[in-house]
């Protein structure tokens, strides 16, 4: 990755002195140049020279210097390439070539110096800058190079790895015959050549194996002999790919679990490095990163937030366009200019579209002219991006009458272009959506009439757009899309009407909540959602209308339930009568839905309510007996109070056979404490009345289940007590928060387990202390306590505890 710096100095240098070279390459090389021109090559000779500047630096010095076609800048490239003192400069020449190709023959003899010296630093360099030559024998130089026993061994290795790159039979016959050298590393550095270049792994370093396979090449035509070679180095390059993906993943992996253990204080510094790594995806980790820390609320130091900006400038695209939706996201008050800046100047599509996104994030009206003229010039992905991103500031903050007047008028030329053509889904979806952002009676004519366009993505985004303008004109045609073939927009077709014009098209919102009408359980819930919505607003007449159409249908209980409950306070408000029929309803369904604490203060209200009308009428006593029901479905120990109320000895009666069956169905249920509840309250306020036979059975049912009850508590505090007297805080709390749950139930069993421990051959007096602090916090009031007192004391004072504890 080029430094930003180096960037500006390219930029700098190719703009004053481009154009001048690219004339020169035309025309006849001057024996000098103009002053200006002069000026540029001494800096890039500076540079270039200069030992203290990085190697990128030099680099680029020697690319710029490449690209001179003058005598000059050519003599400058080669002194550096014959002067040994300068191992940088020789370096960056021979890279600069082995990048854009030499092709001057007056590089070829100090390359070949390089190559064959006694310095290793720059034989890599200048043998991959030898390669790059297709004439003046070099390939053939390079060969008796390799072959050349004369020659270091180092120089011949460098030399032979070089060959590969030239894909030429010759090449390869020379390969081959470096199989049978004396020197094992020549004859093991050829057969690895032979492999890369040919991507044939199985022959290793067998002369024999290769010889065979080079007759059957060697009298193919040069063109099947190069496209065979070019199929197996691509099938290669594909398996390395693959290889790099994966290695670059797990690199990515290990770095992110790397920053999450880092202590906070230190993520700073690491995640600076990795927005400055030369691997693009190491930067894009810390891009993410970053981004997380914005969601979080944390704050992003200044040193972090500098190299975010300077990455809108970085080579890769997608470290680009993950940039310019960061700084949005970092919304710095510079941010506006800076993206919209990078926009004029970006090429690549893609970090367009990230640019694009990144005004609309930042919700300024400043963006809106530069993105409708990408709505209008641009392709369709741009295009489509600008006008989600105006559709988003418009949104946000209305637009002044000019722009919204000027984009408008954008808007609806490019979506007539667009729908001509009958394709860019993407491009349409995002202009019709941008159109439902202006209110303006203007955009409704074109919002309207792609209701009826093919696709359901077009269609859903007029709905939308419709409905944000609150076109109440509109729902009649919208109105037949809740029949509409694709889901999405028969739900959205729904949501529409109910916030346009719902009572107006009631009918046909309640018909989509019938199963038989619609058939996705989705959609009917967005319709039933919409009548309850309405109900909330609608009078006693239109809550009629919709009952009537719900009735009878067990698949809306829940929403009969809510309209029933709306209308008993429309009747109330209006002092209306039928109050307590509704409520009546209203808690009859509840109870039936299995909602019985629900059903409750409905049932009580309804019965009170009758009851004030005509204490003993025949509708006063069934309330009566659903309230109880309701009360004893609950398990609410009210309903002994209730019953012993009841001066009706007839109703009473029924009462008390409905609770003896509650009682014997949560026996069944192993419902003990229900039972205990429910019977010992009839037990002591309801004796008077009830038979001896009555008093028995509910006797019989309540010494049953305390006996069950404390089984029950003993089991699951003898389980508890381990947790209870653990080391661990947290294990402790869960099992003391279940201890709660059983409040005083929970005293016997832990006296019986303090009973035992002081009983035990082995005290264990901190197991003692333990569960006394325990008992403390059940019973309060209880006496203290001295572990140290003689056993006998202890075992009094405990036996004294249980027999006051039932």
């Amino acid at each position: 990755m080029i430094p930003v710096r180096q960037w500006i100095l390219v930029l700098i240098v190719g703009t004053t002195a481009g154009g001048v070279w690219a004339q020169q390459a035309r025309t006849a090389p001057a024996k000098s140049l103009p002053a200006e021109e002069e000026l540029t090559l001494q800096t890039l000779k500076r540079q270039l020279g200069d030992p203290k500047r990085t190697a990128e630096t030099r680099l680029d010095a020697a690319r710029l210097l490449l690209a001179n076609p003058s005598d000059r800048a050519i003599q400058v490239l080669r002194q550096c390439l014959v002067d040994s003192s300068n191992l940088g400069a020789q370096q960056a020449v021979a890279e600069a070539i082995a990048e854009y190709g030499g092709g001057r023959k007056e590089f070829i003899a100090p390359l070949m110096a390089m190559l064959t010296g006694d310095e290793p630093q720059v034989r890599p360099s200048a043998a991959r800058a030898l390669v790059t030559y297709q004439n003046h024998g070099v390939t053939d130089r390079l060969i008796a190079a390799a072959n050349n026993p004369a020659l270091d061994r180092a120089v011949r290795r460098v030399t032979i790895e070089a060959l590969q790159r030239i894909v030429e039979k010759r090449c390869i016959e020379a390969l081959i015959q470096l199989l049978d050298d004396p020197d094992s590393l020549i004859r093991s550095t050829a057969a690895d050549s032979l492999q890369r270049m040919t991507n044939i792994r199985r022959f290793g370093a067998s002369r024999s194996m290769w010889d065979a396979w080079f007759d059957k090449q060697r009298d193919k035509d040069d063109v099947a002999w190069l496209r065979e070679r070019n199929d197996g180095l691509t099938r290669a390059k594909m398996s390395l790919e693959r290889q790099s993906t994966r290695l670059r993943a797990r690199l990515i992996e290990s770095l992110e679990s790397l920053y999450n253990i880092t202590p906070k204080p230190q993520r700073a510094e690491i995640l600076l490095s990795f927005l400055n790594d030369p691997i693009a995806e190491v930067r894009l980790l810390g891009e993410t990163l970053t981004d997380r820390m914005i969601a979080a609320n944390q704050e992003i130091p200044p040193e972090v937030r500098q190299r975010v900006r300077l990455l809108l400038f970085d080579d890769d695209p997608r470290v680009r366009e993950s940039a310019a939706v960061l700084e949005a996201n970092l919304a710095d008050p510079k941010t506006m200019g800076l993206l919209l800046g990078r926009l004029r100047a970006e090429q690549i599509p893609d970090v367009r579209v990230g640019l694009l996104k990144a005004l609309g994030r930042l919700g300024s009206e400043q963006a809106v002219g530069a993105l409708l003229n990408e709505i209008r010039l641009r392709g369709e992905e741009e295009a489509a991006a600008a006008a989600e991103a105006l559709g988003r500031i418009a949104a946000d903050k209305p637009l002044s009458d000019a722009q919204k007047t000027r984009a408008i008028h954008v808007l609806v030329e490019r979506y007539r272009q667009a729908a001509e053509r009958k394709n860019s889904l993407t491009l349409r979806e995002s202009l019709l959506s941008a159109l439902g952002a202006l209110p303006d009676p203007a955009v409704e004519p074109v919002l309207t009439s792609a209701l009826s366009d093919p696709s359901p993505l077009i269609r859903l985004a007029a709905i939308g757009g419709l409905s944000r303008l609150q076109a109440t004109g509109s729902a009649g045609a919208i109105a037949p899309l809740v029949g509409d073939e694709d889901r999405g927009v028969r739900q959205a077709a729904l949501a529409a009407l109910i916030a346009l014009d719902g009572k107006e098209y009631l009918q046909t919102i309640l018909r989509r909540t019938d199963p038989k009408l619609e058939p996705d359980p989705v959609v009917r819930k967005e319709a039933a959602d919409g009548v309850l919505s309405l109900s909330r607003q609608a009078d006693a007449r239109i809550l009629d209308e919709i009952l009537a159409f719900l009735a009878k249908r067990p698949d809306v209980t829940a929403l009969r339930i809510a309209v029933l409950l709306r209308k008993a306070e429309v009747l109330k408000g209006a002092q209306s009568p039928g109050v307590a029929g509704t409520l009546r309803e209203a808690g009859k369904l509840l109870l039936a839905d299995e909602r019985a604490g629900e059903a409750v203060p409905v049932l009580g209200e309804a019965w009170q309510l009758f009851s004030a009308d005509n204490a003993s009428s025949a509708e006063t006593r069934a309330a009566w007996l659903e309230y109880v029901r309701a009360l004893l479905a609950a398990d609410q120990p009210a309903v002994i109070r209730v019953l012993a109320e009841q001066a009706n000895t007839e109703d009473r009666d029924k009462g008390l056979e409905l609770l003896v069956q509650r009682l014997e169905t949560l026996q069944k249920e192993l419902k003990y404490s229900a039972v205990v509840a429910l019977a010992g309250g009839a037990e002591t306020q309801l004796a008077e009345h009830m038979s001896e036979s009555r008093k028995s059975a509910l006797q019989d049912l309540l010494a049953t289940a305390r006996s069950r009850q404390l089984e029950q508590d003993r089991l699951q505090v003898e389980k508890l007590l381990p947790n209870l007297l653990s080391a661990d805080a947290t294990t402790r709390d869960e099992a003391q928060a279940t201890l709660n749950t059983l409040g005083a139930r929970a005293a016997r069993p832990l006296l019986e387990e303090l009973r035992k421990t002081v009983k035990s051959q082995a005290p264990d007096s901190r197991r003692e202390v333990a569960l006394y602090e325990l008992l403390r916090q059940i019973l309060p009031d209880l006496d203290p306590y001295d572990p140290t007192a003689e056993r006998v004391r202890r075992l009094m004072k405990i036996d004294a505890w249980m027999k006051k504890v039932k």
